[in-house]
């Protein structure tokens, strides 16, 4: 299935530039090695999505992690994102006033910080 770059990943709302086996491929192929797992296959896979549009952080996250559902996984998701990104969650919120006084390329870094901190949150919020 090819992903259309305009598509949100479904964890965190970034673009999609891939699909997560909500079902890892790492599972579904002990299924075809394990006769009792063959016949366990259909209640596991039974009425489930089993692939959704997603980032490649997130996949990356993700891994061969198995869930019941597709809500457990993107928790897992969130809280590793906020791990992950911990010292930047952390920075302090700058006003206009304080970022004026700064020189040109520190208020550029600041700035810079900033909108990676927001985009950041914007991911664990979606």
């Amino acid at each position: 299935m090819k992903i259309d770059n305009s598509e949100p990943c479904y964890y965190c709302g970034a673009a999609a530039n891939g699909q997560d086996h909500v079902i890892p491929k790492i599972i579904l192929k002990s299924f075809q090695n394990d006769l009792t797992a063959i016949k366990a296959a259909p209640e596991i896979i039974r009425g489930r999505i089993l692939t959704v549009p997603c980032c490649g952080q997130c996949n990356s996250i993700l891994g061969a992690k198995y869930f019941k559902t597709l809500a457990e996984r993107k928790a897992f998701l969130k809280v590793r994102l906020k791990q992950k990104n911990k010292k930047l969650l952390s920075m302090p919120d700058w006003t206009e006033e304080e970022l004026s006084e700064l020189g040109d390329r520190l208020r550029e870094a600041v700035e810079a910080g900033i909108d990676a901190k927001n985009y950041i949150l914007r991911r664990i919020r979606w």
